[in-house]
């Protein structure tokens, strides 16, 4: 098993090494710092600009996206569909379950500093104030985009990918959706089940049907 992961690691430096980097930092960063100051000092910096890229980039790490990439994917390999659909599914119970049962207090920015300090808002966002840990869409996001990872042998797509991911995620923060905390495990979350997803989806000796679409059905008929 280990020689497995070592090896998915591996072929995939162009995505894990940043990956890593993000993880250090972000680590460091959760450590030496409190989540409010934190907050704040991301919240101080906006602009028009990045109010309707933050806005709009953020629905890449929805559920209904990524059941558009499922359905996609079905007419391109059955494979390749299962794995995105499986990851995202499964990691976003791990989150929801998280979020309502074992962390349901946890207050989101807009509540957690009601009262406290005066956050900037974009007005086409609505805020909410509980089930802050973890973040849905980051979770949803590194699932997508490690999914990728593993469907495709370009290099510069990989560090595209892990890029896109990082930015999709931390418009959450941006938004005042999420403290930062809140989308670094929410990575987690999504990369290791991806992971996990992709390994058991990885021989394809013994799965070959999965290697078809429906475009297959399609042309025999």
């Amino acid at each position: 098993m280990m020689n497995a992961w070592r090896k998915l690691a591996a072929g995939n430096n162009y995505f894990f090494v940043p990956y890593f980097v993000f993880l250090f930092i972000g680590g460091i960063t959760i450590l030496v710092t409190d989540q409010s100051s934190l907050h704040l000092f991301f919240n101080s910096f906006h602009n028009r600009f990045l109010d309707k890229f933050f806005l709009y980039i953020t629905y890449l790490g929805d559920g209904i996206f990524a059941f558009i990439l499922f359905i996609i994917l079905l007419f391109v390999r059955y494979r390749s569909a299962l794995v995105v659909g499986i990851s995202c599914l499964l990691a976003g119970l791990i989150t929801q379950v998280l979020k309502h049962y074992v962390f349901a207090d946890a207050l989101r920015p807009k509540k957690f500093f009601e009262g406290i300090s005066e956050l900037y808002f974009i007005s086409d966002v609505q805020n909410y104030d509980y089930n802050s840990f973890p973040s849905g869409h980051s979770t949803v996001a590194f699932a997508i985009c490690t999914s990728f990872v593993f469907l495709t042998d370009n290099s510069r797509l990989k560090l595209v990918l892990i890029i896109s991911a990082i930015v999709i995620a931390f418009s959450r923060v941006y938004l005042s959706q999420h403290f930062f905390e809140d989308i670094y495990f929410g990575s987690i979350i999504g990369c290791i089940t991806t992971c996990a997803v992709y390994l058991l989806f990885s021989n394809p000796k013994e799965n070959s049907k999965l290697n078809r679409s429906l475009l297959t059905i399609f042309k025999k008929q």
